[in-house]
């Protein structure tokens, strides 16, 4: 990697950070230069503005949600286990979060939803790409008969998304991981049932 490449990389990860705990519009560039050590120009010799930053940063990001999902897909074989293996990530975010300040997936989706269209645009896109992992590998379970011919991948990947998110809201409110633990269980319950046995 080039110095300018590691430059641009130290940029997104502190960036990102900011961002996640203070928000696209809370956060100013003056945040970013503080977190970085970098002046006013050394930012924007990689990135022509805020915006631009605050669309690659959310892209570094998300890709540390996403990519522990997609490791698993090329690591499990079968969908049962790699079903089990993505609650097994989840709770090994609630221990040691990917980047501080809750799930950037979800709070890119909040915050953006009226007052940044590129962003939330892209944390839709996000979403679509995680659902599409978790729905994808159930309906593989299916037609392999690893799991019940009446699972509903829809519902299941909805269900999977929307509890550990909501969990992670809670956990973040009440500084509390044992929402996303108890989730975690839960749905780790309902896979078992899931099975073909």
């Amino acid at each position: 990697m080039s110095k300018g490449e590691q430059t641009r990389e130290k940029i997104l990860k502190r960036a990102a950070l900011v961002f996640n705990k203070r928000g696209y519009s809370g956060a100013t560039i003056a945040d970013i230069m503080e977190e970085t050590g970098l002046e006013k120009g050394g930012i924007y010799n990689h990135f022509k503005n805020k915006e631009e930053l605050a669309l690659a940063s959310f892209e570094y990001a998300s890709n540390l949600i996403l990519q522990p999902f997609q490791h698993v897909l090329k690591t499990q074989n079968n969908a049962y286990d790699r079903l089990l293996a993505f609650i097994q990530i989840f709770r090994e975010n609630a221990a040691n979060p990917p980047i501080s300040g809750g799930c950037p997936i979800l709070n890119t989706a909040v915050e953006a939803d009226d007052t940044n269209p590129a962003l939330r645009t892209r944390a839709r896109q996000v979403f679509d790409t995680w659902y599409s992992l978790i729905r994808w590998t159930i309906i593989e379970g299916v037609e392999n008969k690893e799991l019940k011919s009446d699972t509903n991948a829809e519902i299941i990947a909805s269900l999977f998304i929307s509890s550990y998110e909501g969990a992670a809201m809670l956990g973040r409110l009440y500084r509390d991981s044992s929402y996303i633990y108890r989730i975690c269980d839960y749905l780790t319950a309902l896979v078992q049932t899931l099975k073909v046995t």
